[in-house]
């Protein structure tokens, strides 16, 4: 089901602004999977909740900074927040674990690479001249 064919619990189409605001909001949420993938979240809430503190010492991150971003991702179902505020896994972070099977932790942490991102946002001089933006090309304003 796409944003345009979504609807409520009450059967209503929600207005046009608010499905292009989530389709356009994938770019953060992507960045925020991707910046979990890449500091293996998922692996160590594989076996029970932990708190922001708990994972931001293993990981070597700012607790409050971790927080956030597990909060954000939560919100999305990738992380399940806990109501004593520790987090566990839900059935999407759990592909995102090294031992999945699948495991989409490589492909997360490709979608939120600096350089995956520049092809994307060159995307309409791709198209008008049908070069590849790789970064060399110079790109007109």
């Amino acid at each position: 089901m796409t944003a345009t064919t979504a609807t409520s619990a009450k059967g209503q189409t929600p207005p046009a602004h608010f499905g292009m605001f989530q389709l356009l909001n994938g770019v953060f949420v992507a960045g925020a999977i991707a910046c979990v993938a890449r500091l293996g979240i998922a692996d160590l809430v594989e076996h029970g909740a932990k708190s922001a503190d708990e994972l931001a010492t293993a990981v070597g991150a700012d607790p409050r900074a971790l927080y956030r971003l597990m909060r954000a991702t939560a919100s999305v179902g990738v992380l399940s927040e806990e109501p004593d505020g520790r987090f566990s896994e839900t059935p999407l972070s759990g592909v995102l674990r090294k031992n999945a099977n699948p495991s989409l932790r490589a492909f997360a942490m490709m979608h939120g690479s600096e350089w995956h991102g520049l092809g994307w946002a060159n995307l309409d001089y791709c198209v008008r001249t049908g070069i590849i933006a790789n970064g060399t090309n110079p790109i007109p304003p």
